[in-house]
This record gives structure tokens, sequence and C-alpha cells, in this order.
């Protein structure tokens, strides 16, 4: 018979890394699906993940060290800083400057994407959620960083090849901009009712 605190959570070590799964896909496909579909990582969203990276690395410097144990490492520092230097490069123009300089304001683009939101999840998760375990050790984190990487390729190539799954009229019922290879169609929704194609 399980005891109560395993059927509570706290004792299978897969549960965290259950739950920081499912919440990796969900921030991970939009980024991957419109960096295929468009070629960029919208502007929003990567505001979104500085907004979130900026509070949790404001709040882990600022909790009180003499009654809680220190919650960031070095390394969770690095990473959550990374949305903060994308941002800095951003107002400095670097996209608009030489090629290195472009090329690392893409570099911190692509790693707050796909980078910084697995880590600020993997950091987060367990405090607002104590009640399950972090992922620990290496193998989690590995399977962690395996999981994003899948995710973000599957969605990244199916925004590519949207024209497969979606139509242009997908796109602009959603309120969408239309991706170039998005796939024309004579079809076009009803206002307020649900139809079957033909």
């Amino acid at each position: 018979m399980s005891s109560p605190d395993e059927q509570d959570g706290k004792g299978q070590p897969g549960t965290h890394f259950f739950i920081a799964a499912i919440v990796v896909a969900v921030a991970i496909w939009p980024i991957g699906f419109d960096l295929g579909a468009y070629g960029t990582i919208f502007f929003d969203r990567l505001l979104e993940i500085w907004a979130i990276s900026v509070a949790a690395l404001l709040a882990g410097l600022l909790v009180d060290r003499k009654r809680d144990q220190d919650i960031l490492t070095r390394r969770d520092v690095l990473l959550l800083a990374l949305p903060s230097l994308w941002l800095l490069t951003t107002i400095l123009r670097f996209e608009t400057g030489s090629t290195p300089m472009r090329w690392l304001n893409d570099a911190l683009m692509f790693a707050t994407g796909f980078f910084s939101v697995p880590h600020i999840i993997r950091v987060t998760l367990p405090i607002a959620m104590p009640e399950v375990l972090a992922v620990r050790g290496r193998r989690q984190s590995l399977n962690l960083a395996v999981l994003t990487l899948i995710i973000a390729l599957a969605s990244f190539l199916l925004g590519y090849r949207n024209d497969l799954i979606m139509t242009c009229e997908d796109f602009r019922v959603a309120g969408d901009d239309l991706p170039t290879n998005c796939r024309q169609t004579e079809e076009r929704y009803e206002h307020g009712r649900f139809r079957f194609p033909d």
C-alpha cells in the first residue's frame, strides 16, 4: 500500500518531469511553428519570456538568504539573463549592425526562445508546485533537453510546411498574417456557423 507522500506525488520521481514536459511542449510549440511559418520568433512571445525571466531572476536574487536557501545557481542566473541580453542587443540595434552583431542578436533570440523557456520551467515549477519533485540529475535534464528539441523541430517543420495541413483561410480566420507558402483555397468559413466540408 502506498504512503500518503507517494499518493501526493512526492514519492514519484517522474511526476515533476511529466508536468515539466507538458509545460515545455505548450510553451515551445508556438515558438517553433512561428519560426517555421514566418521565419522569425515574434516580438510579443520574446517579451513574455523576458518578463518571466526577469521576474524569476529578481525574485531569486532578492530572496532572504538568511531564512531561505539559495534558489538560483550560477547557471540559473546565466540562462535567466539570456532574454535580457537579447533585449539589450535589440535596443542597441545589433540586428542592423555588422555581420557579427547580427549573428549575436540572432543567437540570443534563438537561445531565448529555445533554451531559456525550458530552463525557466525547470527552475520555477518546483517552487510553484513544491509537492512534486524537481527535475534532478543529468539524465532527467538531458531528457528534458531532448524533449524540447523534438517539440521545437516538429513544430518548426509543421510551420515550414503548413501548406500540408492548413490553408490560407485558416490563418486569415485566426487573425494571423498569411505565410508566403500557405495553401490557397476557394472555401470560406461562414461566420458563426460550423459546417462539415463537402
